[in-house]
């Protein structure tokens, strides 16, 4: 059984610590007010905060590639490690585009931000669908997440970017914990 391996490694765990722990110790760095409106990119875009950012969102992708390079080769994993990868490489980016250089770091920025999000949509809708995961719970509260970081982008006067940002990671990283247990 696959999801025995994955789990057993412990990749999925450490994408799961390379992100939250360094975010942490970002969020305790530089506290500031606009960290709830801007979300995790502001701590990207500050000397005392980024180092940590950096580390949390380009430690993940290490982690993101160990783990899909450890899932055996089966056609029914194929999307779900391409989609993996292609959330691997927008973290690199997010961290590379600081949105405050310009309009144009912004606009990729968030590009890049917004394209993560959908693909760890699209991750979690074919593990449910090929039934890697035994429940849709925490699926809905990733999206739930999703939908309040996608109100709090700019213009919209919602200012939770971080609170979304949070509880969709948090859903996230739960959902890929259970896929062992749908299978063991």
């Amino acid at each position: 059984d696959w999801s025995s391996d994955v789990c057993s490694s412990d990749l999925l765990w450490g994408i799961t610590v390379t992100f939250f722990v360094p975010v942490t110790v970002a969020l305790v760095v530089n506290h500031s007010p606009a960290i709830w409106s801007n979300g995790i990119s502001y701590l990207g875009t500050k000397v005392d905060s980024f180092p940590w950012v950096a580390l949390g969102e380009c430690g993940t992708a290490i982690f993101i590639l160990l783990a899909t390079s450890r899932w055996p080769s089966r056609p029914e994993l194929n999307l779900a490690k391409q989609l993996m990868r292609g959330v691997a490489v927008c973290l690199v980016c997010i961290a590379a585009t600081p949105y405050t250089i310009n309009s144009v770091f912004n606009w990729v920025h968030m590009a890049f931000g917004v394209i993560s999000a959908l693909t760890q949509f699209a991750l979690l809708y074919e593990l449910m669908k090929r039934k890697f995961l035994p429940m849709p719970t925490w699926p809905a509260v990733a999206l739930g997440g999703g939908i309040v970081s996608a109100l709090s982008l700019p213009d919209w006067d919602i200012h939770s970017m971080l609170i979304g940002e949070i509880v969709m990671e948090i859903g996230v990283a739960i959902s890929l914990a259970q896929i062992g247990r749908a299978h063991v």
